[in-house]
């Protein structure tokens, strides 16, 4: 899993994607090359509640792992959950100069997802009907 390094498998980075508009905790599954050979990293995300769509796919609702504040301090509320079912995604070079605290957000890094939950995770975002085999072959590869 991870080595310490905010850029390892397993990490737990919050910043900015694409969409939802707003910074998310998220854990970091690997890299892939976007269309011109630029890093592009992986992302399972963290949510408060389990979204009416998500509730109403008798596919995606298995995927969706239970988390407390308890383990995750950063946690807003006592539960949450991450989405194993959703790949997010956010160019390399974006999140390092957020991280440095450059850009439209500041990223932060906030650890390592406890190892147990990390194969949970794993296991469930390998499962998931909408990841692509290029993301899959990315995960299964590390970083």
């Amino acid at each position: 899993m991870s080595d310490g390094a905010w850029y390892s498998q397993g990490r737990i980075i919050q910043c900015k994607f694409e969409w939802p508009n707003h910074p998310k905790w998220a854990v970091l599954l690997g890299e892939v090359k976007d269309c011109t050979y630029k890093p592009l990293l992986l992302f399972v995300r963290f949510n408060s509640r389990i979204s009416d769509d998500t509730r109403k796919n008798k596919n995606l609702l298995p995927l969706q792992f239970p988390v407390k504040k308890a383990d995750y301090t950063f946690l807003t509320k006592d539960h949450g959950f991450i989405d194993c079912s959703r790949i997010m995604t956010k160019p390399y070079y974006e999140l390092l100069a957020e991280l440095d605290g450059y850009g439209e957000c500041t990223a932060e890094d906030c650890g390592d997802l406890l190892p147990a939950h990390w194969t949970e995770v794993l296991e469930k975002v390998l499962r998931s009907p909408l990841l692509n085999e290029a993301y899959e072959e990315a995960i299964h590869n590390g970083l």
